[in-house]
């Protein structure tokens, strides 16, 4: 039998506690960071809104005094309604519209309203866009759910192939057959939790064809291009956003992009 003298058995009995303690600290640890981590995941949602309404809020106390004088909205409100008459207008008083516009010097018009049902005056109101350079609008359905698909998807890009963060849609709203030889650029939204919208994806996929946006298909039509030379990169650097996209013919241009693909939508102005 090994005998232990007192210095000995005191000895090993301060290595186990030491270790002890080591163990306890490394459990709580341990703990604590899965703690952490579990609360971050469950209050991501909360902290996305939160730092996003703080962002709003700062947009609205110190919005830009510029005045911008590149883009003009034209707002159907109800004084243009109660002088013209309830919406929908026909088609004839859209070519007006559309007419006018352009003699106050618009060399790009972009509309943020959907035509999806034929209607009598649809080739007047088609000849007043081409001539005047007019987007209309059409609605890609993110919802996986839906099973809406009224009138016809148009303007898919050439060259641009779906990929990964592009989202997919599985519905529509979009132009009437007579109307579809006008460009056409997505409204799809993306509504945050709060209710407010703050991001749009760039590009929307649907079976294998790729549709911008209102915003983007304006920007290449007065680039002169047509979509052939819009890309989607990842994005590299401590700092760079998740992915970027970038036309070619617009050297320096990158817009960021979330991880899901969207970008931002300022409200500064």
């Amino acid at each position: 039998m090994k005998r232990l003298g007192y210095k000995a058995v005191l000895n090993k009995f301060q290595q186990q506690l030491k270790l002890g303690v080591v163990m306890v600290r490394c459990s709580a640890l341990f703990f604590a960071a899965a703690l952490t981590v579990s609360i971050c995941v469950s209050l991501s949602d909360t902290k996305y809104e939160y730092e996003e309404r703080v962002g709003a809020l700062l947009w609205s106390l110190f919005p830009s005094v510029d005045l911008e004088e590149r883009l003009t909205i034209v707002a159907i409100d109800e004084e243009s309604i109660a002088a013209v008459g309830p919406w929908p207008w026909s088609r004839q008083v859209m070519a007006e519209l559309s007419h006018k516009i352009s003699q106050l010097g618009a060399s790009l018009q972009l509309y943020d309203i959907v035509f999806p049902e034929p209607k009598s005056g649809d080739d007047v109101f088609l000849d007043a866009l081409l001539m005047h350079k007019g987007v209309i609008a059409q609605v890609p359905i993110l919802n996986r759910e839906s099973g809406v698909r009224t009138g016809r998807l148009s303007g898919a890009l050439e060259g641009v192939r779906c990929q990964y963060p592009i989202p997919e849609a599985h519905g529509f709203v979009a132009s009437a057959e007579s109307l579809i030889a006008s460009s056409t650029g997505h409204i799809t939204p993306i509504v945050d939790h709060d209710g407010f919208i703050r991001m749009q994806p760039p590009l929307i996929c649907n079976e294998e064809n790729v549709y911008p946006s209102l915003v983007i298909k304006g920007l290449m039509m007065g680039l002169g291009k047509d979509g052939a030379d819009v890309e989607i990169n990842k994005g590299h650097g401590f700092l760079a956003p998740s992915w970027e996209l970038s036309l070619s013919s617009y050297l320096g241009l990158a817009i960021p992009l979330d991880s899901k693909g969207n970008m931002r939508i300022s409200y500064r102005q």
